[in-house]
């Protein structure tokens, strides 16, 4: 049903772009919820394309410096993960890192997490680098196998509402967990 329903929003972000115009909030809400399906489907490169989008509104509309500005480069980080290009994922990581820093401090479980993260990619750049040197193949690359969080849940845990959110993301991947040793 993710085809029909990215038709549906399509037609929706079409018609927010009638109405509202390119910088408007629930633009670039939008842009995510397409990408969010876009990357459900394998289509990452598609995904990455609307991230971008949405970081150049959340970026017009709110600023460089705002913390959903900065769920933007997560996202993108993330994505980019997806694609093996980890050394980029660090750049967008290092900028949400900044971000959070500067608006939440470093006490802020968000803040600390954006720095988990980056360190998660910098130790996969830098095992991809050792790999292409000695000839190795590439570290697996599929994140979401490991029992993270999706993008979608990241994008709604770095949000204002994000300890509520995050409490329900944690238990809905303890819910998870229960199912596939019981299952």
């Amino acid at each position: 049903h993710t085809e029909l329903a990215l038709k549906y929003v399509n037609r929706a972000l079409y018609l927010l772009h009638l109405t509202c115009g390119p910088s408007h909030p629930n633009t670039a809400a939008t842009y995510i919820n397409v990408a969010m399906m876009e990357e459900g489907l394998g289509n990452v490169h598609v995904a990455l394309r609307y991230l971008h989008e949405a970081l150049k509104c959340n970026q017009r509309l709110l600023g460089a410096d705002h913390i959903q500005t900065a769920a933007s480069y997560h996202a993108i980080a993330i994505a980019l993960s997806l694609m093996e290009a980890y050394t980029l994922s660090v750049q967008h990581e290092q900028t949400t890192l900044q971000i959070l820093q500067a608006k939440l401090g470093p006490e802020d479980l968000r803040t600390q997490d954006a720095a988990a993260w980056l360190e998660y990619f910098e130790s996969k750049a830098l095992e991809q680098q050792e790999a292409a040197r000695n000839g190795t193949p590439k570290p697996d690359a599929s994140i979401s196998s490991k029992g993270h969080l999706s993008v979608s849940d990241l994008l709604d845990y770095i949000a204002p509402e994000a300890e509520l959110r995050a409490r329900e993301a944690q238990k809905k991947q303890a819910r998870a967990k229960v199912k596939s040793k019981t299952g």
